[in-house]
């Protein structure tokens, strides 16, 4: 009997690990227009180990600058021929990437970097769901490569994968993640004469839709890696890390932060000191911790600050709000209460 109860015991205790683990689906981490991924840009380091229960700390990475990135409709950023039957767009910097999301795929259709674009012949599966811990594909596709600034065109080959490979604990300044999983994709680009390889990692979390860290790496003809960009969100931070809201120790560049008033109703002032010259980050997160709005995100100089928040705050329905302020890693939080 008792062994039959530590069986038991153990079986229940995976089933929760199991059920605990950041799962990619469309209806909760798909692409969705009007909701931008605030992030920024910082210097790709090693993406860590792969595995069960890894800890990545990453505690410590730099601000570099904002990383800017949107989510919307193709309309607005006139598709080429190619990728008329696309419903998405996916922004990044001058990266333009033409999709079709549904609830079983992600895929790219056509991507516009600068003066070149390329067509591919059939889509790149860029996400399949859900998507969870130990799921992978492969995949290779053919296409064609046009610069139009100098009349153009070539062929190539794409060998692609996508392998969750790794779930635990990441590490990012001012906040701790918990059952996050990192998925690893690897892009092989074979032309006539050469190839080019780049291997990006992004972790997720369950509370947020996109990636909270990415790291871009090319692959040189040895297998080893060397870094081209990294981006991190600051403002994606565990539930059970703010839903305290106590009133923190200073720490970081940001030493005071008062909200008034409080509550409030459709006006809220943030007034803060930054002890150094940084990147600020501001955003507003509901009872449960779960990020609702990020209100500001700009480089300043050191000094004391009020931003006044109007048509940000005031469609946000009546209830507790928590207010966190990041710069260069140091974090203050603060309970508001919104009221109608």
């Amino acid at each position: 009997m008792k062994k039959t109860l530590l069986l038991t015991a153990a079986v229940i205790f995976a089933a929760s690990a199991a059920w605990a683990q950041t799962v990619l689906k469309e209806k909760t981490h798909g692409l969705l227009p009007g909701n931008p991924n605030p992030m920024i840009q910082t210097e790709a380091t090693t993406p860590g180990a792969a595995g069960e229960n890894v800890t990545w700390d990453f505690s410590t990475l730099k601000q570099k600058a904002g990383f800017y990135g949107d989510i919307t409709d193709p309309g607005y950023y006139n598709p080429p021929l190619q990728a008329q039957k696309s419903n998405t767009v996916l922004v990044e910097d001058d990266i333009h990437s033409f999709m079709t999301t549904s609830s079983k795929e992600l895929k790219v259709l056509t991507t516009r970097v600068g003066t070149f674009l390329r067509v591919y012949n059939e889509p790149v599966v860029k996400m399949r769901y859900p998507f969870a811990y130990g799921d992978k594909y492969a995949a290779t596709v053919t296409g064609e490569q046009f610069y139009t600034d100098v009349n153009y065109h070539q062929t190539f080959e794409l060998t692609y994968s996508v392998d969750a490979d790794a779930y635990g604990t990441l590490l990012l300044p001012g906040t701790t993640l918990k059952d996050v999983l990192r998925v690893t994709t690897t892009q092989t680009y074979a032309y006539d004469n050469y190839a080019s390889t780049v291997v990006t990692y992004r972790w997720y979390v369950k509370s947020h839709r996109y990636p909270v860290l990415a790291f871009i790496f090319g692959k040189r003809e040895d297998g080893t890696l060397y870094p081209i960009k990294g981006a991190y969100n600051p403002v994606v931070e565990a539930p059970a890390l703010i839903a305290k809201a106590e009133k923190q120790a200073a720490k970081g560049a940001v030493t005071t932060l008062n909200l008034y008033p409080n509550p409030f109703d459709g006006v809220l002032n943030v007034n803060y000191t930054l002890s150094a010259q940084s990147y600020v980050t501001i955003a507003l997160y509901n009872a449960q911790g779960v990020l609702v709005k990020t209100l500001l995100q700009q480089n300043q100089e050191e000094g004391t600050y009020t931003s006044t928040f109007t048509s940000e705050v005031q469609n946000l329905p009546a209830g507790m709000y928590i207010l966190r302020a990041e710069a260069n890693g140091g974090v203050l939080a603060q309970e508001v209460v919104k009221v109608q």
